[in-house]
């Protein structure tokens, strides 16, 4: 994990050293782009694993309510924090800044004074080849995991390309500064951050098909409306409100630890 991190702040870095030598193309952004989300997923999986290791079974479920906190704090903090960076310095500084907040991440991880890969002595020591094929068959018997990992997966697939698009969409039908963009990604964090703290209640009250594909349905009119819309601050509202519904990772798993692991937050950095 420390090793991604220091991995993902030397690419990042790039972006900035290339523009201070006039050499910056926008297929660099798309390289950079491609190899931080790689290894994005290299440390959200090791994170996922260590967590139960550091606290262990007895701990697992506050740690993993107090990463998920800290994650969504990220993310209402960060896009603000860039939004009023890009108000006052330019893109490169920024870019600069994130690099820096995987050093201090890494450094973080440093700081731990124990095991990230505590073994189970009653566990047969198994390849990661055949732990990914156990736990594949172990989903695909399960009807509810099934049905849920089919459901999110052609959500996200779908999903993305709105998210996507909505520098794009701000730049062009609203109009928007970059600072204003980066207001906007805050409110629909916001959101996440309400809405996550109601999914208990909202969880005890519906039964999980209206929840999962209630949520969905109130995302998809959202959705319509906002593609009509060309008033920055409505547009800010129905972030808020379509980033904030309550997923099935949310609403209808509740307090489950392993949902919750599977949506880490970054020990140190500020997600800008």
């Amino acid at each position: 994990m420390i090793a991604v991190d220091l991995g993902r702040a030397v690419v990042i870095a790039m972006i900035p050293l290339l523009s201070y030598l006039n050499l910056l193309q926008v297929w660099h952004v798309y390289l950079v782009g491609f190899v931080s989300s790689t290894l994005t997923i290299f440390f959200e999986a090791g994170e996922f694993a260590a967590i139960p290791s550091l606290v262990g079974q007895e701990d697992l479920i506050t740690a993993n309510g107090r990463i998920q906190a800290s994650y969504s704090a990220a993310q209402v903090a960060g896009p603000l924090l860039a939004g009023l960076m890009l108000a006052v310095v330019k893109i490169e500084t920024v870019f600069v800044v994130d690099a820096a907040s995987f050093v201090v991440s890494a450094y973080s991880l440093g700081l731990v004074g124990q095991s990230f890969n505590r073994e189970d002595s009653h566990r047969e020591r198994a390849t990661i080849r055949k732990d990914v094929a156990e736990g594949l068959r172990y989903v695909l018997r399960h009807p509810v995991l099934r049905n849920i990992s089919a459901m999110m997966a052609l959500f996200n697939f779908i999903a993305i390309t709105t998210f996507t698009q909505l520098v794009l969409f701000s730049k062009v039908r609203l109009h928007a500064s970059d600072a204003e963009v980066g207001f906007l990604f805050s409110a629909g964090s916001a959101g996440v951050v309400l809405l996550g703290l109601l999914a208990g209640r909202i969880r005890k009250k519906l039964s999980f098909g209206p929840a999962a594909l209630g949520s969905l349905m109130v995302i998809g009119w959202l959705t319509v409306a906002f593609a009509f819309n060309t008033i920055y601050w409505v547009a800010s509202t129905s972030t808020r409100d379509r980033y904030g519904r309550p997923s099935c990772r949310t609403t209808c798993w509740g307090g489950s630890s392993a949902s919750r692991a599977s949506w880490p937050g970054r020990p140190s950095r500020s997600a800008v």
